[in-house]
């Protein structure tokens, strides 16, 4: 009497193209996190408050997206008058060049964890993106050099959110539109 042998076929093909989906997905998605165009009330189209105060032409209102601009890259001839200098207070580019081995850290954990199907790709962006968004909030809050001109403490003492001496934050608005957004290949 011959031996009973049991045979069991195991097909990984699924598996290895659920893999392969999942790599097309990361390759495909990304996060944007900052001033965004687009990201409604709270993005960079927003009228800056200060356009109110001053009782600005409609047609010249200055964004917040070009008030963050101003802002991470500095600029002259800004104002009005067109003789201020507004100095370079990086908070975006300087936060994510910070914490860049935390942000490669955390981003190596999520892959991991999309290739085991614990989390998806957008889940994990939207973790990444929160991070940063917080990162960034944290830095405009901690305070950025250089301090404020003893001018703008002037201007700042007749109703500012955190008092004279915070750098990047008068009404708050500039903090409140900091945001993220995760884009997916198949939405761009």
């Amino acid at each position: 009497m011959a031996p009973k042998v049991k045979v069991i076929i195991k097909d990984k093909r699924r598996q290895f193209d659920d893999i392969i989906k999942r790599y097309r997905q990361m390759d495909e998605a990304f996060v944007e996190v900052g001033v965004l165009k687009g990201a409604g009330k709270r993005g960079a189209e927003q009228d800056h408050p200060g356009n109110k105060k001053r009782g600005e032409d409609p047609k010249k209102k200055t964004t917040i997206g070009e008030i963050a601009f101003y802002n991470e890259f500095g600029a002259t001839g800004a104002g009005r008058s067109r003789n201020v200098t507004i100095p370079e207070r990086s908070f975006i580019r300087s936060t994510f060049d910070e914490n860049k081995r935390d942000l490669a850290r955390d981003r190596d954990g999520l892959v991991k964890q999309i290739l085991q199907r614990k989390v998806t790709v957008k889940t994990a962006l939207r973790t990444l993106g929160f991070k940063l968004q917080q990162l960034i909030k944290n830095k405009i809050n901690d305070g950025v050099p250089p301090p404020n001109e003893p001018s703008t403490n002037a201007k700042k003492m007749r109703g500012s959110l955190r008092g004279p001496g915070a750098t990047l934050i008068d009404s708050g608005t500039l903090l409140g539109a900091i945001t993220y957004r995760v884009r997916m290949g198949d939405e761009l």
